[in-house]
């Protein structure tokens, strides 16, 4: 879990009380409450592949084959780690381009340098008047001047098509702080190098109104959940 304190420093810690006690809670973190079932089928659907890829050895109780299930299955999973370098690349005008993934990071240098006018990226926050803090991947001016908080995010994108989980709405308001003049995106790439493909979507005000409630229902929960 991400903690953050005043200063907008992160602190990585496994107990809540503990991370409290260094600050607030992320905004990933207060999400974390929320039912993800995109997330959820692809960890099932993945682990129950590794098991059947690893049958139970001879003599091999079941503490021990869930530990062994659960090794593989972590050190496998490599969309993560290619997940971060695409992050990272977004993010950093001189970041290297993973392997493999040439078109792909060509397609991103595109899109910003058509869209994004003076932005800021990978900036921590701290509201400490809300209870909560985190860590924004970009924001600035768009091209035309309005302002504007983004996201990005990657995923194997099947039949072609991005898949826009309602969290990421949440997680986009609450960087803006409900500030409902700014422009929202969600900017998902694909983590399949034989297909690069990029595709962003801008919320409605409505959409966003709606996001910021549940935000807030989300964080009330959180603090309730870790008393």
């Amino acid at each position: 879990m991400h903690f953050y304190d005043s200063e907008g420093r992160m602190h990585d810690v496994w107990d809540v009380k503990q991370g409290l006690k260094k600050g607030f809670p992320s905004v990933t973190t207060i999400l974390g409450v929320l039912n993800k079932p995109g997330l959820n089928y692809w960890k099932e659907q993945n682990i129950c592949l590794t098991a059947d890829s690893n049958r139970r050895q001879e003599n091999e109780d079941d503490k021990s084959y869930f530990k062994r299930i659960s090794s593989i299955f972590l050190e496998s999973q490599k969309a993560a780690k290619i997940g971060t370098m695409l992050h990272d690349y977004c993010e950093k005008q001189s970041a290297i381009v993973p392997i493999g993934f040439e078109e792909t990071c060509k397609k991103i240098r595109e899109y910003q340098n058509e869209n994004f006018g003076r932005t800021v990226v990978e900036e921590s926050f701290c509201y400490d008047d809300l209870g909560y803090a985190g860590r924004c991947d970009v924001y600035g001016l768009l091209k035309n001047g309005d302002g504007f908080i983004a996201d990005y995010k990657s995923q194997s994108i099947k039949n072609g098509k991005a898949e826009f989980y309602p969290e990421f709405k949440a997680q986009l308001i609450a960087y803006g702080k409900g500030d409902l003049s700014l422009r929202y995106f969600s900017i998902v790439i694909s983590s399949d190098p034989a297909n690069p493909m990029i595709e962003s979507k801008e919320y409605t005000m409505e959409e966003m109104e709606e996001a910021w409630e549940a935000f807030k229902a989300a964080k009330t929960l959180w603090y309730w959940l870790n008393k």
